[in-house]
């Protein structure tokens, strides 16, 4: 049309500025519409505004909304929309339907009081009535909020909602409960309750939200009281409200990551029997089970069972599990004759099968060699991946670490150190690559592990990569091990480090605490192995007191390690004996049973009728504990 210089007609702007907006495809649509603005505003187009042909419209107008909100520009969806609710001269008019897609806009940015906002100025400056779809942008929008009264806020926005809610609208509120499953299951049932039109996605927002949080068993139970629910009153409840395909997936995941084959299996054999087909996410779930349970022959069995039983699209991520059942067998039992064959064959037999491996094939292939404690072979699979083993994949981050590992378990840490330098030149490396470069140097007899290990924090930061606290508790192993004058100094220097940014640092673990109490009693330990014939031991000892007197919740490995400094480093016999007694008195009042360790130091620090009379002391309180 161009070409020819005839006027492009008003339809084909409709068309396209949709057809870049259902792809994605931003600046193009924006294009599209500054050349349609600008064809309105000409006066070469009199006749065609006179007659709407170039006038922008809601339908145009949510189009390119619609586009910025998926591609997460919300502020600038905002601005765009405002501007033309305000503009004397609009062509459109203010509507719900254009405010919902820049709700949607904040809502997958995860901004609720943004959304919040725009839908309070929609409402009192241009007497908008909100729709439920509204109401739920703006839940859904709280729900992914990260702000830590978040939740605080969905409840009481959700409280106010002033028409009749739908399933989406419970749903996005349960969801911005998700930090409180127990809170979520009281919401659920008691909506039920009352006639809310709550249906099988509200349930498994509940159920994902216990599997998320690690607490499968809590899980399993809620959906067992879903289930009893259900056959109790089958006949007058709809189907909505019954277990799905997603339902079982659920719980099938959860198990398998804890490596419970049976409970998988049970839960596998279950959906079926209630009717609902597993497909390969459920199989892959079982075969996943069997893997982290090191089950590696029938993980192996069960997917040539599978595809020769069917159309098994999930094939590939099985052979993938299959080869890390082999690795985690081998971590396992420590048996490794022919492991490394086994799972060569078993990559050479896919190709067979019609299944191309791939670079997520080899990497765990690779973990199948690293676990077997071959780095040699380890780095030899490397140099064929990074010369197009794969044609379409050269090796990658995960690839490197793999034989970083392998050189790891066996305590080359200098040939580690070639792998991570051969890593930065070719690809760009993560914290886990320098943290297994640096366990390398942990794993090593090298005399000067714990400086070289240190120098590697600045290759971190030169690569521009962030240390985490696995990062700092491997450092902290290779000071705790060796022999050094300066060790419980630089020990403690490396934990106060890591306490500098120990808030950001947190965020990235689950297990946050326990790295560092972990970090804690590694400095508590290189102050017991610490020589008091050094000259510095009352300092050694005053770092070893200071670093035990910060620990929140120390465990047995805690009290036994600072018991164990106080033996070596106290010089005062009266001084040291009632140390030791108020620290052996604490873990009695804290702990459970009296470990092993914990009596071991303990009867090596104090003498016989001591030893005993803490013992009968420390009993007593925990039978006392029992009791109360």
């Amino acid at each position: 049309l161009e070409v020819e210089e005839q006027e492009t007609p008003a339809a084909i702007y409709d068309f396209a500025v949709h057809a870049m907006a259902r792809n994605d495809l931003v600046n193009e649509a924006l294009e599209i519409w500054d050349e349609y603005q600008s064809k309105s505003m000409s006066k070469s187009f009199l006749y065609q505004q006179k007659n709407n042909r170039y006038k922008p419209n809601t339908f145009h107008l949510s189009a390119i909304l619609h586009c910025l909100a998926r591609s997460k520009q919300p502020s600038k969806a905002e601005e765009l929309l405002l501007g033309m609710f305000d503009d004397p001269s609009r062509t459109v008019e203010p509507n719900v339907f254009c405010v919902t897609s820049v709700l949607d806009g904040w809502s997958r940015c995860g901004k609720g009081q943004k959304a919040q906002d725009l839908l309070d100025v929609c409402v009192n400056k241009y007497g908008l009535q909100p729709t439920i779809a509204c109401f739920n942008a703006v839940l859904s929008a709280w729900s992914r909020d990260q702000a830590y009264d978040a939740q605080k806020k969905a409840a009481i926005f959700f409280s106010r909602i002033p028409i009749p809610k739908d399933a989406v609208t419970w749903s996005s509120y349960l969801q911005a409960c998700r930090r409180n499953p127990d809170e979520m299951e009281r919401i659920l049932w008691q909506a039920h309750q009352e006639g809310e039109p709550v249906n099988v996605f509200c349930f498994n927002i509940v159920l994902n939200a216990w599997a998320k949080q690690s607490h499968v068993d809590h899980a399993e139970n809620f959906l067992k009281r879903w289930i009893k629910f259900i056959q109790t009153y089958s006949d007058s409840l709809p189907k909505h409200l019954w277990p799905d395909l997603s339902t079982f997936n659920t719980i099938l995941t959860g198990f398998a990551k804890k490596g419970e084959t049976q409970r998988t299996k049970y839960w596998l054999d279950e959906m079926q029997q209630m009717g609902i087909a597993p497909n390969y996410i459920s199989y892959n779930s079982w075969i996943d089970s069997l893997a982290i349970a090191g089950k590696a022959a029938e993980a192996q069995a069960e997917w040539e069972k599978l595809y020769e039983s069917m159309d098994y699209k999930g094939n590939f991520y099985a052979c993938t599990s299959v080869l890390s059942a082999w690795a985690n067998y081998a971590r396992q039992t420590q048996e490794t004759d022919g492991i490394i064959e086994t799972a060569l064959k078993f990559v050479d037999g896919m190709e067979k099968k019609q299944v191309k491996p791939t670079i997520v094939t080899y990497n765990a292939l690779l973990k199948v060699i690293s676990a077997c404690e071959e780095p040699e072979l380890a780095e030899k699979l490397l140099k064929q991946m990074e010369s197009g083993l794969i044609p379409t994949e050269k090796a990658d981050v995960v690839s490197y670490s793999c034989v970083i590992n392998a050189f790891a378990k066996v305590g080359m840490a200098e040939r580690a150190h070639e792998i991570n330098k051969r890593l930065v030149a070719n690809t760009k490396p993560n914290t886990t690559t320098f943290n297994a470069l640096i366990h390398a140097y942990s794993r090593s007899s090298d005399p000067d592990r714990a400086e070289k290990a240190e120098a590697i924090l600045d290759e971190m930061k030169t690569a521009g990569v962030d240390c985490d606290l696995l990062t700092y508790c491997t450092i902290l192993t290779c000071w705790y091990k060796i022999k050094h004058v300066d060790k419980a100094t630089r020990a403690r220097l490396q934990l106060e480090n890591m306490m500098k940014n120990y808030s950001a640092l947190a965020r990235k673990h689950r297990n946050s605490e326990e790295l560092l109490r972990n970090a804690q009693t590694m400095v508590i330990t290189a102050c017991a192995h610490s020589s008091p014939d050094s000259g510095n031991g009352h300092e050694t000892l005053e770092i070893a007191t200071k670093t035990y007197r910060e620990v929140q919740n120390p465990n047995h490995v805690t009290y036994a390690a600072y018991i164990l400094a106080l033996k070596i480093l106290e010089q005062d016999p009266q001084k040291r004996d009632r140390c030791i007694s108020e620290v052996f008195l604490r873990y009695c009042k804290e702990g459970s049973e009296i470990e092993d360790l914990v009596r071991k130091r303990l009867e090596e620090a104090t003498s016989p009728s001591l030893f005993q009379e803490l013992l009968d002391t420390g009993t007593e309180l925990q039978m006392q504990k029992k009791l109360a």
